[in-house]
Formats: structure tokens, sequence, C-alpha cells
């Protein structure tokens, strides 16, 4: 599994080491990268308390260059991404995008336009917000390989689709 982004209180950065802790005890060996750095001291503090608090199976790798992400990447089928509504117009997530650039399977939560990004079950999962159901799908489509290779097929061909779109005509 893997987590990045901007690193602070409400980007739901705590929900994914929950997550986490629940998917392992169901599979035990799943490990979290997590990627990305606070900013700001609020945010400093939230993340030395996560820090502190999950230990067991995750890395807390701080700024990584996009160069690099690539080797991350290559360790991690899963990206977790819950977001909430945003507060100002940012119609979508740049992690989302990268995440189905790499053919990863992107769990998210279906709030401003990642609805129309993430189809639940066809290039990604819409997650419950609730640790206990999300843990057990979540753990459920990691012992399904067939499933996995659907869904980050998909992922690909949707960052595909997007890069392709004829956009210039919208604006003709």
């Amino acid at each position: 599994m893997i987590y990045f982004g901007f690193i602070g209180p409400n980007k739901g950065l705590d929900y994914v080491l929950e997550l986490h802790e629940a998917v392992r005890a169901i599979r035990p060996t799943t490990q979290l990268h997590v990627v990305g750095q606070a900013s700001g001291l609020a945010a400093e503090r939230y993340l030395c308390d996560l820090q502190d608090r999950y230990k067991i199976d995750v890395t807390f790798h701080g700024y990584v260059p996009d160069a690099d992400l690539d080797l991350l990447f290559e360790q991690a089928a899963h990206v977790v991404l819950p977001y909430t509504p945003y507060k100002h117009v940012m119609p979508a997530s740049g992690s989302v995008i990268h995440a189905l650039r790499r053919a990863r399977i992107v769990w998210t939560t279906d709030v401003n336009v990642m609805g129309e990004m993430i189809q639940d079950g066809q290039n990604g999962f819409m997650l419950s917000m609730n640790v206990g159901n999300d843990a057990r799908r979540m753990a459920s489509v990691m012992a399904d390989p067939i499933l996995q290779q659907k869904v980050s097929l998909q992922a690909r061909d949707t960052a595909l689709a997007m890069a392709n779109y004829p956009y210039a005509r919208h604006f003709e």
C-alpha cells in the first residue's frame, strides 16, 4: 500500500494508517509506504503523532522526487487516498492521476470529481470510510490476482484516455 501527497490533519493519512493496521490483521505481510511532507507546524505535529503511533510495517519516506516515485510504486499495487470535499475549487487530484498513470489500484472517496475518475470495481475502488468494511474489501482484492490485474489495466487505460482526450475542441 502507498499513500502520497501533502500531509496534514485533513488529508486522511490517519485513516490510511488505521486501514493498514486492519488489513494487516487479515494479511500480516502488508506494508505501507507514506510519501509526502507536512507543511506547517500543526501538520508537523500531526505527522509526528502518527509516526509515534504507527510503526509496524510502515515506512515514512518524507518528500520523494518524482523520478524516484516509480521505485516505490513498483513495491505497492494499492494507492490509498481518502479525500474530503475540497473547500476550494480544485476539480481533480494529481495524486490520483499519478497513480492511474502508473497502473496502480486507487482506493479513494466519492467526493468532488473522484466519482468521474474512478469507477468502483473497474479502475479503482471507493472507500466507505468504515475501517472494518474497507479492510475486508481490500484484503479480498489483494487475494485476487486476476481482479488486481484487470483493475490495474483499467487504471492505465483511464490515464491514457485522459491524456488523449481532445481538450482543444472544447476551447474552439
